[in-house]
């Protein structure tokens, strides 16, 4: 049974007056009653701590319901289901306590929670899924979406044996290292490089294949060249380099690191809405 505190207008069986609904027949109606009906009860039972301040629960509730409206809303009344309650439970507590800048995450719980409402997506749903998603920051979530517009982003570390302004020689330094989503290249410093799926690996959202090339150095000053990067390639005796970074490169070797979507990362994205 709903709280008798709650305001009785901010409640997901609203969507039941909806012309959708009201031309639904008598058991998709039935259906949805059971459905949106364990929702708004699962919703107050987690607000129920913060009745103490009616003010902020009733926001919470608010924002909540918003959320989850637009998402329910794009169900269309045959397919959907009573969702389990070990599915929504969770995602459902982690929706109500979302800040108030927290719209994204806010959103991707409240598609979470219709994925589980929907004939053709309930039987793909993890029991982890929320939980998942509490532990990604803002960043992974700009990661993930790159999934949508673009082929799996990747890591390319090139590794070169350079000699040093010193007359030293570096046999395999890690010289330049840059992000790729899609079309978009972008250098970042080595340690940014190594953490930036690091998250998303550690949670089985992604995996990792790696890969390696040899470069020559023409091939390799073209590519910097497209990136906004000028280098001068010279001879010196028999040997040449690339000048760059005020180092002379003589040869360079590309580590990549590939990072499609695990089965679970798909079905997590899915199941949220990101892509």
């Amino acid at each position: 049974m709903v709280d008798s505190t709650d305001d009785q207008s901010m409640h997901i069986a609203e969507l039941l007056k909806t012309d959708v609904w009201q031309r639904a027949d008598e058991k998709q109606r039935a259906v949805a009653e059971k459905a949106f009906g364990l929702v708004d009860a699962v919703v107050s039972a987690k607000l129920a701590p913060y009745r103490v301040d009616p003010e902020t629960a009733n926001e919470m509730q608010e924002w909540s319901v918003k959320a989850l409206s637009k998402k329910c809303l794009k169900i269309v009344p045959e397919k959907l289901i009573v969702p389990k309650l070990r599915h929504i439970g969770s995602a459902i507590e982690r929706l109500v306590e979302c800040e108030p800048d927290d719209a994204d995450f806010r959103r991707h719980y409240a598609g979470m929670i219709a994925a589980a409402m929907h004939v053709d997506t309930a039987d793909k749903f993890h029991p982890a899924f929320p939980i998942v998603l509490a532990q990604l920051s803002r960043d992974d979530l700009k990661i993930i979406s790159a999934y949508s517009v673009s082929s799996a982003p990747s890591r390319h570390i090139f590794y070169c044996k350079v000699h040093l302004a010193d007359g030293a020689v570096a046999e395999n330094l890690a010289h330049r290292t840059f992000i790729n989503q899609g079309s978009s290249w972008r250098e970042v410093g080595m340690l940014n490089a190594v953490d930036y799926v690091a998250n998303l690996t550690r949670l089985n959202i992604v995996n990792s294949i790696h890969s390696e090339k040899e470069w020559s150095l023409v091939e390799f000053a073209s590519f910097l060249e497209k990136n906004g990067i000028t280098t001068e390639l010279t001879q010196g005796g028999d040997q040449r380099y690339l000048v760059d970074r005020g180092i002379d490169v003589v040869t360079v070797r590309e580590h990549t690191d590939l990072f499609p979507l695990s089965k679970f990362g798909y079905e997590f994205v899915r199941a949220c809405g990101i892509v």
